[in-house]
């Protein structure tokens, strides 16, 4: 089977709305879910989190969002890295996360 997808950063206002969008329909019951989906929304426009976006053709397929440790030290804090269930053990997870060591 072949894949067409590509990954790319963040480069307007409505790609952040696409993600937020991606994670707000995937809460896995946890509480307040919806007030820190917001809460990323805001961050992701402000710089204060991040993301890499996986597409398939022009569809939204993942997401990995993640922030510099609050520390001064080198780090950086994955904070969502989802997929749809077809691409989910796929190597998805792990060529985001090279491509953060980069």
């Amino acid at each position: 089977m072949e894949f067409n997808f590509s990954f790319r950063t963040l480069d307007s206002f409505e790609d952040i709305n696409k993600v937020v969008s991606f994670i707000h329909t995937r809460p896995l019951d946890y509480i307040g879910y919806s007030d820190w989906v917001e809460k990323v929304r805001y961050q992701l426009g402000h710089a204060e989190k991040m993301a890499i976006l996986a597409f398939s053709n022009r569809d939204l397929v993942g997401d990995l969002i993640y922030q510099h440790h609050q520390s001064n030290l080198p780090f950086l804090e994955i904070k969502n890295l989802r997929t749809e269930d077809f691409f989910a053990r796929r190597g998805f997870a792990e060529l985001w996360l090279n491509k953060l060591k980069e």
